[in-house]
């Protein structure tokens, strides 16, 4: 998944998954996410489809959800 954030000051990024469409949990992290190329989430059940989504933050204000990207983890 690739995405630009909003211009502006961007402190990091939260970075959020659920297993149905934008229907996320708590984000990932709290914005310490800021020279990331690639993140890893565990413990993913297989067979199950996940949904996620970044957000840039600048400390206080976070932005809207990125596209929405999605993977159905194999067995």
């Amino acid at each position: 998944m690739s995405w630009t954030p909003p211009g502006g000051t961007t402190v990091g990024y939260r970075i959020y998954f659920g297993t149905a469409s934008r229907q996320y949990r708590q984000p990932i992290g709290s914005g310490e996410y800021t020279n990331a190329t690639a993140f890893t989430v565990k413990d993913l059940v297989p067979g199950v489809t996940y949904y996620f989504a970044v957000t840039a933050t600048d400390g206080v204000t976070e932005s809207e959800y990125s596209n929405e990207a999605f993977k159905t983890i194999p067995p």
